[in-house]
């Protein structure tokens, strides 16, 4: 026996490792589309140097074809964990959303370069916002360290369904919606009160031409308030993020149980 085929196994399951790594960078927003190419390969080098010789993980196959045929099925797994962290810090998404729309602010927008278009201004602000508030109380870790667990839970050498959590990945999609409306709803409430009470004066005194101090009006009120908000949304949005690994043992839960 060779020295070729001695590496060989250890080589095929460094392999895969790293496929699983690689679609758990790609779907996470941490590092982000924003960080450069060399930092996230850094990343899932390194995470795959660190993981992939240890024999926990689970037996490659031992054919070259076999391995290849299990890539996809180890993207799908990675890009599930990624995915279910930007499902949960996707409610500041749908908050700065909210915020856009109360405050008249929607038409300005910027380049999203994790979502690879434009996007309204002041939800970007509040995403970023956001992510340093994950950064902060070190829910980027704890998504990492779930990426590092799974293949405890679901080894590479497991019969495994990733489209099983599909069902639990719904179901933190509607929390983050149903927090990302809470955070938002102060301010919406004032726009909306702001809103009323412009349509009440523009109706009484219809030569005022309300519209011409309406805007600044409701971008100063919505703005004001938004700063006033931003301790209740800190507190509520880190509370929220407590249930990253919640939803990621769901995920892993189910793509496990198709064994």
């Amino acid at each position: 026996m060779t020295l070729a085929d001695l590496a060989l196994p250890a080589a095929l399951r460094f392999g895969l490792v790293l496929s699983r790594f690689s679609g758990f960078v790609v779907t996470s927003p941490f590092p982000g589309a924003s960080v450069p190419v060399h930092a996230r390969v850094a990343l899932v080098l390194a995470l795959s140097w660190i993981v992939g010789w240890s024999s926990s993980v689970g037996e490659a196959p031992e054919t070259m074809m076999n391995t290849l045929m299990r890539v996809p099925v180890e993207l799908g797994i990675g890009a599930t964990i990624g995915f279910a962290f930007r499902i949960v810090l996707g409610a500041a998404e749908f908050t700065g959303s909210a915020f856009a729309q109360a405050t008249g602010l929607g038409n300005a927008t910027v380049y999203n370069p994790d979502a690879g278009a434009q996007d309204q201004a002041i939800s970007r602000v509040v995403t970023l916002l956001a992510m340093l508030v994950a950064i902060g109380v070190g829910a980027h870790r704890v998504a990492i360290a779930y990426a590092v667990r799974s293949f405890e839970v679901v080894p590479i050498d497991a019969v495994v369904h990733v489209e099983n959590a599909t069902a639990a990945l719904l179901e933190a999609l509607a929390r983050s919606c149903a927090v990302g409306v809470r955070l938002a709803a102060p301010v919406v409430f004032v726009g909306l009160v702001l809103q009323w009470a412009l349509a009440m004066i523009a109706r009484a005194a219809p030569s005022l031409q309300i519209f011409n101090i309406g805007f600044a009006i409701t971008v100063c009120g919505g703005l004001f308030v938004i700063m006033g908000s931003l301790e209740p949304f800190i507190r509520g949005f880190a509370a929220h993020l407590g249930t990253v690994g919640v939803v990621m043992d769901a995920a892993l839960s189910a793509i496990r149980a198709a064994n």
